[in-house]
C-alpha cells in the first residue's frame, strides 16, 4: 500500500500561477503571485471587493473531509530565517512567528492540498481563515526551505509580501502528504515582541470543508467542482486474499491526488457473494466473478470495478455464499418476491434458475428441489 501512495504522490514538475490581476498561468517553480487584503480593489483580482465578504467563513453548502500528513515546524522555522535575511538586507524589521498565524498556516497547506488557491476549498476567501493575516502567499512541490524561498522570491507578489512595511508577524505552513509537500505564509500586522516556541514536526489530521457541486473561486471567479476515485492495489482480486482501497480526492485547480482517511466514509460491494470491503477500505475476495466496490462520503461517492479469481465457480441457487444450495438458498430466494429480502450483483444472478431475469416462487421451488437432492 506504501508503494501505491508513493506512485500516486509523484511531484509534479510545474505548479500554478495566479497573477496579481487573476489571470491563471504555469510556472516551473512559482505556485502564485501571493495576495494582499488591502490591494484587492486596485489589482482587480475580483468585485468581491468588500471587506466584509473577506471574513465570510462558510460556502451554504460544505462536505468535510479529512487528510493527514505530517506538519514540518522544523522548515517551517527555517523559512521565516530565510524570510528575515531578505528583510535585513532590505533594510526591514524581521518578522515574528505568531502562534495564531502559525496555526492557521498549517491548516491553509492542508486545505492547499484539497484546491491550491487562495481561495479555501469551500470557495470562500483565505483571509476567513484568521482576521489577524493581511496577505499570503502559497506553493506546493517545492522540496526544501531554500527551494520555496527561491520560487517565492524571483516572484513579484511573493516577494513583495515578504519585504511588506505592512508586515510585522507570520505564520509558515509546511503540510507534508503522500510524498507532495504544501507551504503558506500568512502574514500579519501585529506588535509581537518575540516568536512563539517551535514545536516538534508532528502527524496530523486536518478537516477540510470542500464546497458541494460546482463553486466560484472567491478570487478569481474560476468555476470548479471535486472529483473522487477509488483507488485499490489491484483490479483482480484473489479468492480468500485481501487488499486495500482508499478513497482519492482530486485537487481541481491542478490534479494533484490526495488519499482521504475513512473518517464518514461508508464502504459497500455491489456483490457480497463475490467480494466483500469492510469499513476500512478492506476488499476480500470470496467466489470467482466481478463486483463494484463503492465508497461513499456524504454528497460525495466514487467506485471501482474488481474481479475475484482462483475460487470457486458460481453455483446456480447459491445466494448465500457457500458454494452449495442448500434449503436456506430457496428461503432467501422465496423471499425476494415477496419484496423481504434484496439479492445484489452475483447472488441476484444465482437465484434466476427458470432464467425468464425474474426471480420468482418458481426459482424458490427449483432451489428447493435441488437443496433436497431430488433435481
Amino acid at each position: 500500500m506504501k508503494t501505491a501512495r508513493r506512485l500516486l504522490s509523484v511531484v509534479l514538475s510545474l505548479v500554478i500561477t495566479i497573477s496579481t490581476v487573476g489571470v491563471a498561468a504555469v510556472s516551473a517553480f512559482a505556485a502564485d503571485s501571493g495576495i494582499d487584503s488591502s490591494d484587492n480593489t486596485a489589482s482587480g483580482i475580483s468585485a468581491k471587493t468588500a471587506e466584509t465578504e473577506l471574513y465570510e467563513t462558510k460556502a451554504s453548502s460544505v462536505q468535510d473531509v479529512s487528510v493527514t500528513g505530517t506538519e514540518n515546524y522544523e522548515y517551517a522555522f527555517s523559512v521565516l530565517e530565510l524570510v528575515n535575511q531578505e528583510r535585513q538586507a532590505a533594510g526591514l524589521s524581521p518578522l515574528v512567528m505568531n502562534q495564531s498565524l502559525l496555526d492557521t498556516a498549517m491548516q491553509r497547506a492542508g486545505e492547499t492540498s484539497a484546491f491550491f488557491s487562495h481561495s479555501r476549498p469551500d470557495g470562500t476567501s483565505c483571509f476567513s481563515a484568521n482576521p489577524l493575516m493581511i496577505a499570503e502567499n502559497i506553493a506546493a512541490g517545492q522540496r526544501t526551505p531554500e527551494d520555496v524561498m527561491n520560487s517565492w522570491m524571483n516572484s513579484s507578489g511573493h516577494k513583495a509580501n515578504i519585504l511588506s512595511e505592512r508586515a510585522k508577524t507570520i505564520g509558515i505552513g509546511c503540510f507534508e502528504i503522500g510524498g507532495y509537500v504544501y507551504w503558506v505564509q500568512c502574514f500579519g500586522s501585529g506588535n509581537d515582541t518575540a516568536s512563539c516556541p517551535k514545536p516538534q514536526n508532528t502527524q496530523s489530521t486536518k478537516t477540510i470543508s470542500l464546497a458541494t457541486g460546482e463553486f466560484e473561486d472567491f478570487f478569481s471567479g474560476e468555476t470548479y467542482s471535486y472529483s473522487f476515485s477509488v483507488y485499490r492495489d489491484t483490479s483482480l482480486v484473489k479468492a480468500s486474499t485481501t487488499v486495500d482501497a482508499v478513497l482519492c480526492l482530486h485537487n481541481p485547480s491542478f490534479g494533484v491526488v490526495i488519499f482521504v482517511d475513512n473518517d464518514g466514509v461508508t464502504w459497500s460491494s455491489s456483490s457480497d457473494y463475490v467480494a466483500t470491503v469492510d469499513s476500512l477500505g478492506k476488499i476480500t475476495g470470496i467466489h470467482n466473478g466481478d463486483a463494484t466496490i463503492t465508497a461513499s462520503l456524504g454528497y460525495f461517492t466514487a467506485s471501482a470495478d474488481i474481479t475475484v479469481y482462483g475460487g470457486t465457480e458460481a453455483v446456480k441457487g447459491d445466494v448465500t455464499g457457500d458454494g452449495q444450495v442448500t434449503l436456506e438458498d430457496a428461503i432467501y430466494i422465496q423471499m425476494v418476491p415477496m419484496e423481504m429480502l434484496e439479492l445484489t450483483g452475483q447472488a441476484l444472478e444465482n437465484a434466476d434458475l427458470d432464467g425468464d431475469d425474474e426471480i420468482g416462487i418458481l426459482d424458490a421451488i427449483i432451489a428447493q428441489k435441488m437443496a433436497l437432492k431430488m433435481l
